[in-house]
Formats: C-alpha cells, sequence, structure tokens
C-alpha cells in the first residue's frame, strides 16, 4: 500500500506518550520535558534514539508512523497494514492489540511474536497506549515494542533444562528432601513411595521425627556442623521411619544447597534394605565358615609349628624346608583371614564389645610403626612420624585401635612401590585427634574410592600388575577398621590420585569416656 494517502503524526503529539516510558533523572525533569517538547527536531531525536521499536496505528491499522530503530529493520513500512508487514498475514491477527486498545480504551501490555523481514521470529513485549484528540477521541494507537527475544529463548531453555531436572528428580530411584530451618521443604515422589507418608504429612515437618530415634542424635550433631560451615562426612548410613513405623535402612549423601535465597541442605536417600539382607546372609555364612573351619585350622598350625621346631635340628633338604616355611606361612595367613571372618561376623551381630581404657594414642601408633618396620624396611621404605605437639589421653580399646593402624600401614607398606615413603602424622583439631597416614604407593582408582570400606569389596589394581595378585585379599580388612572406628565415635575416610599414593584420615573424640563403646 503506497504511504500518500497517509498523513505522518508529528512527533510533538507523541511525545507524551513515549515520554511516558522514560524515568524523571533529575528534580526539574518537567521543566526539562517542556523545554524538549518545544523543539520539534529534538522531539524527533528522542523518538529515533531510543531503542524499543516505537510504531504508530490509526483505527484501520495502517501504519502511520515508525522511528528509526523500527525503520532500520522493516525499511519505510508507513502505509501497510500492521498485520501484512510484521506477521506476512492477509487479515488482522486474532489477538490484535490495537483493537484490544481501541475497544477497552486503555493502556493494553502484552507478549507476542513478530516476523523479521528475512522470516526469522522476534518475540516482544508491547505497550499499546490510546492518542486522543482534543475531545478525547481514541484517533490511534501507539506501541512501544520491547526486543525480549534473548530472554524468552533463555526462559525456554531454563523451563527444559527444569522440565529434565524435575524428570530426574521425581523419576529417579532414590528419595530426595531438601531441608531448610530443620524443617522438610521438599520431597520428591521415590521419598513418598519409600516412606509412605504423603507430601501434605511430610512438608511442614520437622525432618528429625522422621530419623529412627537411635540415631537422631547423630543425624542432629551433622546437621548443625554441616549447617555451620564445619566439614562432616556427606555419605552415611542411618535408619528412617515409614509411616506404618518400621525402619528402613537407608544410605545419605548430604550436602548443602542455595534454597530460595538461603543455605538448606539436601539429601539423597538411598534404599538398602536389600543390601543389608544380602549382608545379613554373606554374615551368617561366614560366621558358620569361620567356626568350621577354625577347628581344622588350630590342628593345622599346631602340627605346622610342631614340624617346623622339629626341622631346626634336622639336616633338611633345602627344598624340604622351603616347603614346610611355605605351609607354615600358608597357615598363618589362613589363620588371620578367618579371624577377620570371625571379627566381621561379631561387629554385624553386634556381639563385638570393645573394653576402653585410658591411653595414649601416640603411643599406640608408635607400637604399630615399630611392629610394622621390619616388613617396611623389607621394600624399602621410609616411614615419618609427625607429632607437632603433645596429645592428651584418650579412651580407647588399645588392643582393637592397634588393629586399627596396623591394616592403615600394613597395606600402605603393601601397596606402595620399593623405596616409597610413609607419613603418619598426629595432631589435635579442636575437640578430636586427627590421624593421617599417607604413602607414596599404587593409589586407588576414583570408581573405587567410595566403596573401599564396604564388606566384601576388593580394590581394582589392574593399574599396577606388580600388585594384581601379590596379596591375598578378602575385602574385610577396610570394613572392619571403618567399623572400629565408628564404635569410638570416630570417622576414616581416604583421598587418592592413582599413582601418586593414598591418605586415610582417622578422626577420634578426647572427650569420649562417656560414649557407649558398641556399635
Amino acid at each position: 500500500m503506497s504511504s500518500s494517502n497517509h498523513r505522518e503524526i508529528p512527533p510533538k503529539k507523541l511525545i507524551p506518550h513515549v515520554l511516558g516510558y522514560i524515568e524523571p533523572q533529575e528534580k526539574n525533569f518537567e521543566e526539562q520535558k517542556m523545554a524538549l517538547i518545544k523543539s520539534e527536531a529534538t522531539q524527533q531525536a528522542i523518538l529515533n534514539a531510543i531503542g524499543d521499536l516505537i510504531t504508530i496505528q490509526n483505527r484501520d491499522l495502517d501504519i502511520i508512523w515508525i522511528n528509526q530503530p523500527e525503520r532500520a529493520i522493516y525499511g519505510n513500512v508507513i502505509g501497510e497494514k500492521c498485520y501484512r508487514a510484521y506477521k506476512g498475514l492477509e487479515s488482522p491477527c486474532p489477538n490484535c492489540t490495537v483493537k484490544m486498545v481501541l475497544e477497552k480504551k486503555k493502556t493494553v501490555i502484552s507478549e507476542g511474536m513478530i516476523l523479521r523481514p528475512d522470516g526469522s521470529p522476534i518475540y516482544i513485549l508491547t505497550t499499546s497506549s490510546p492518542v486522543r484528540d482534543s475531545n478525547s477521541e481514541i484517533i490511534a494507537v501507539v506501541e512501544v515494542v520491547k526486543d525480549i527475544t534473548e530472554y524468552k529463548l533463555t526462559e525456554e531453555a531454563l523451563k527444559e533444562s527444569e522440565k529434565k531436572y524435575s524428570t530426574l528428580v521425581e523419576k529417579g530411584n532414590d528419595g530426595i528432601c531438601i531441608v531448610q530451618d530443620k524443617e522438610l521443604k521438599f520431597v520428591n515422589t521415590k521419598m513418598i513411595e519409600l516412606t509412605g507418608f504423603s507430601r501434605d504429612e511430610a512438608l511442614g515437618k520437622q525432618f528429625i521425627d522422621f530419623v529412627a530415634p537411635e540415631y537422631r542424635e547423630l543425624v542432629l550433631n551433622r546437621y548443625k556442623r554441616r549447617m555451620s560451615g564445619e566439614g562432616v562426612l556427606n555419605r552415611y548410613e542411618i535408619e528412617i521411619l515409614a509411616k506404618n513405623g518400621r525402619k528402613i535402612p537407608v544410605e545419605l549423601n548430604v550436602s548443602v544447597i542455595d534454597y530460595k535465597g538461603r543455605a538448606a541442605l539436601m539429601a539423597i536417600i538411598r534404599d538398602i534394605t536389600l543390601r543389608k539382607k544380602v549382608d545379613q546372609i554373606q554374615s551368617k555364612f561366614i560366621n558358620t565358615a569361620a567356626h568350621e573351619l577354625r577347628t581344622p585350622l588350630s590342628a593345622l598350625k599346631v602340627n605346622v609349628d610342631l614340624l617346623e621346631m622339629k626341622s631346626k635340628n634336622l639336616d633338611l633338604h633345602k627344598a624340604i624346608r622351603s616347603r614346610i616355611e611355605i605351609i607354615a606361612d600358608s597357615a598363618e595367613r589362613l589363620t588371620v583371614l578367618v579371624n577377620n571372618f570371625l571379627d566381621y561376623s561379631r561387629l554385624e551381630a553386634g556381639t563385638k564389645k570393645l573394653e576402653p581404657e585410658l591411653g595414649s594414642l601416640e603411643s599406640v601408633v608408635v607400637q604399630v610403626i615399630k611392629d610394622i618396620l621390619p616388613l617396611a624396611r623389607k621394600h624399602g621404605h621410609m616411614l615419618d612420624l609427625i607429632t607437632p605437639e603433645p596429645l592428651p589421653l584418650i579412651y580407647m580399646d588399645i588392643v582393637i585401635m592397634r588393629t586399627i593402624f596396623n591394616n592403615l600401614l600394613s597395606n600402605a607398606v603393601k601397596y606402595t612401590p620399593n623405596g616409597g615413603k610413609i607419613t603418619i602424622r598426629l595432631m589435635k583439631e579442636g575437640e578430636t585427634i586427627h590421624v593421617m597416614v599417607k604413602d607414596t604407593g599404587i593409589g586407588i582408582m576414583e570408581k573405587d574410592i567410595d566403596k573401599i570400606f564396604q564388606p566384601f569389596h576388593v580394590v581394582d589394581l589392574s593399574v599396577s600388575a606388580d600388585f594384581q595378585s601379590k596379596f591375598e585379599r578378602t575385602g574385610l580388612g577396610l570394613a572392619i577398621t571403618k567399623e572400629y572406628v565408628k564404635m569410638h565415635g570416630g570417622l576414616i575416610w581416604a583421598e587418592s590420585s592413582i599413582g601418586k599414593g593414598s591418605t586415610f584420615h582417622v578422626v577420634i573424640p578426647i572427650n569420649n569416656q562417656s560414649r557407649d563403646f558398641s556399635n
């Protein structure tokens, strides 16, 4: 359509409408505005300087004025129908904002989409306002169009991301909850299925009410420490309560998150009921097998010891003497293996009891170092003990504590190539004693680091063929060690890097004389 039959509305009539969208910057703004309106050139400059697209359409939907930014995109479309110029249509849009303004006789704000000349879409936020004559009759509509394409694309990407996140959260195999101010703020579908509570019954309630009574003190303590910024183990096992009162064994993986602008805890809750049942079956089998093996093994060991003693005074062939040493060594390893089985069985059954007494943890570690020193020297290792300050005495089962550090140090010696270094550091940290056992060994693969304390988990040694089959491994040593540490109220964890070595951390509370030394 030609523009010759259409009159451009002078900018001075548009200034009041357009300037209404500009925020005052100074107290004398009104005076400045009136001065600007007096200058038609200034008026035109203001309208063209505004980054948003501005168009004026008459009551027949003809475009009768556009500003420079719009002209740069669409060219001179004055005289054309708006629906044809912006959307390529042959009839008015179903939700025409100009018609809405004419019907409602007031400003209309809406979101929509128009097409660039090349056919690509532009998402827009349109503010459509009436232009009135001296009789207050609406003669045209001015539209200020803000390009919100980037915002809409970001919004759509965010919605898609939230949809994927929601699917993962709601359709996953693990329960998920968010705790803020000690209250449950969010629970996913799996959590509802696991416990039997409805969302209304769970949300807003104290999270500790869903924890089995015997674990509440532990969980609350870790909640407070974690929220205060203190380092606490993320993953541990407890029991939670179902609606019917049943206790459900679960593994928690807890982390601090930002929830609605404030710190909160998110817990991923995995039902380990089946795993516990399998562990019980394994434990029962191990207990039975270990007891059945113990009697014939004791007889074997006695006779092997007797054979060793008698053979010392006999002039035996070197090969025969070597065979006797192999038998004796195998009997000793088998004895250790059976004892591990029995210890684990007692821990699982809850019958393992500690005999705590006041003692020096440093002395225990020193004694273990002395015991392990011959084996370390055989492999050319250097052992370094570091104690920056005197350490307080603690209540502990000294025999069990020796077992803990004997396991850690013997592993460090065995899995460190000849000529390595093993560092043992003891230090006081707050109300705890922190012991680190660091080696320059082969390291532990990332996929194994979270599993090394699980019963019967054998670490993958494929990264080092030299260590592939050098030692018998049951997967019980570190599992027993962890339980012994827990019975002292302590924590144990590991850090490792393949080819660079491992560091095992043991933290034991100092003021633990009042605790129940049982598992």
